[in-house]
């Protein structure tokens, strides 16, 4: 009797844990495609924090998705808050080391605060061209570090 108990508590258990994943992503899903609308559709601070905020519950349905932080990157710059992009970048970096965007936008945005760190931002310029070499404007501007920076080898 008790082998049939423990059965049916690990079955409930288990429909409990994966009941709710198909509608997990449905939810994720329904906030990037929201957040992308609200980006899309305007430069207003107002559409901005609507796209924020559509991101932000994507990160909280699946902390794992680069592309949240990707895409939750891109509204921070346009908001002009670099260093909030910045976090959101390297996090995507960190969770998905083969997303080469992710490397250029964080070369992109440690340019827009006047970083020095001319080799973090060669680097990712490398890297991003390695992983998406479809990324011409990482070409053209490591080609420019490169020339004004020297120092650092390939």
């Amino acid at each position: 009797m008790r082998k049939y108990w423990l059965a049916a508590v690990l079955a409930v258990v288990c429909l409990a844990v994966f009941s709710g994943c198909g509608n997990n992503d449905k939810e994720f899903q329904e906030a990037m495609d929201k957040g992308k609308a609200a980006f899309s559709s305007g430069t207003s601070q107002a559409k901005c924090r609507e796209a924020v905020d559509q991101y932000t519950r994507a990160v909280e349905l699946k902390p794992e998705s680069a592309q949240a932080r990707l895409a939750r990157g891109h509204v921070y710059v346009k908001m002009k808050d670099l260093h909030k992009a910045l976090e959101d970048y390297d996090k995507a970096v960190s969770l998905d080391p083969a997303l080469g965007q992710a490397y250029f936008h964080r070369a992109l945005s440690r340019i827009a605060m006047g970083s020095k760190e001319e080799e973090f931002i060669k680097a990712d310029l490398r890297k991003a061209l390695e992983l998406d070499p479809s990324i011409a404007a990482a070409s053209n501007l490591l080609m420019l570090y490169e020339k004004s920076f020297p120092g650092m080898s390939q």
